[in-house]
């Protein structure tokens, strides 16, 4: 029954995101972002909750070979993602911050974080990253007891940092490979790996865990994502200026990031 359930919600999240496909192909030509932010997440354009495009301001990323035979069509939704975000994300994120105050925006931010810390203990316990889990568990455990059923994070401050980890992070431990470089409407940078990680974190979901009815996640997610953009307005914009071309600008960095996050695991003790 669950599994039903998950289904009918990738399937309806695929409804959503079709007419967005049918209007970047009718775009044609150049480049985007993603409304987060993957693997987060999401600082940028588009509907991602891991894919903050925390890439976008690391400088220490060394260059990551990646193969994108499919340019053409990504460059299209890379270019419709770049105009809902200039059209859309960006005006309503702004209107958002300026309705709600910073302080309920963090709280709803750390609410959401704990939302997901199912998949990212989860992930933690597949990579065998047990001290991982254990400091995921201990993290989560405090903030909702102590941290009004996590509208704070005081585990924090008890040096008990969040684990950033996710099913496509597993299955990259697990030794497989990325595959070809794709761009979702909306969703922004990805791979095939990380695609069919979505499906893996799917399962891990707390919305998935507890039956509830698959709209909910589809009314969360982008949720989230607006709520975390109004902390991240103006990097999407500083990237794309000092890029000579933004669509390359973000396969490199975002193929860089995903690795460095992969190469990681493999200094954790297990």
């Amino acid at each position: 029954m669950k599994v039903m359930k998950v289904m009918a919600m990738l399937a309806a999240v695929v409804l959503l995101l079709a007419p967005f496909c049918s209007a970047a192909d009718a775009a044609g030509g150049a480049a985007a972002p993603s409304l987060t932010a993957d693997d987060t997440g999401s600082k940028g354009a588009g509907v991602a909750a891991d894919q903050n495009l925390d890439y976008l301001n690391d400088d220490d990323l060394d260059q990551a070979e990646i193969s994108d035979p499919f340019e053409n069509a990504n460059r299209k939704v890379f270019k419709f993602n770049d105009g809902f975000y200039f059209q859309v994300a960006k005006p309503v994120a702004t209107g958002y911050k300026k309705a709600l105050p910073e302080d309920l925006r963090l709280s709803l931010r750390n609410f959401f974080d704990t939302l997901k810390a199912p998949a990212r203990f989860g992930n933690c316990l597949l990579q065998a990253n047990f001290t991982g889990a254990v400091t995921e568990f201990m993290r989560t455990t405090i903030n909702i007891l102590g941290g009004v059923g996590g509208l704070f994070d005081p585990a924090t401050a008890l040096d008990l940092p969040r684990q950033p980890e996710d099913f496509g992070q597993t299955l990259a431990v697990w030794g497989i490979g990325s595959g070809p470089y794709i761009v979702w409407p909306l969703l922004g940078p990805s791979s095939v790996r990380r695609t069919v990680g979505y499906v893996g974190d799917a399962f891990l979901d707390p919305f998935t865990l507890l039956g509830l009815d698959w709209w909910l996640p589809v009314v969360e997610t982008p949720t989230r994502e607006l709520n975390e953009l109004s902390f991240r307005l103006g990097e999407y914009e500083a990237f794309k200026a000092a890029a000579l071309d933004p669509y390359i600008s973000m396969r490199e960095a975002y193929a860089a990031f995903r690795q460095k996050q992969i190469e990681s695991k493999a200094n954790v003790e297990k």
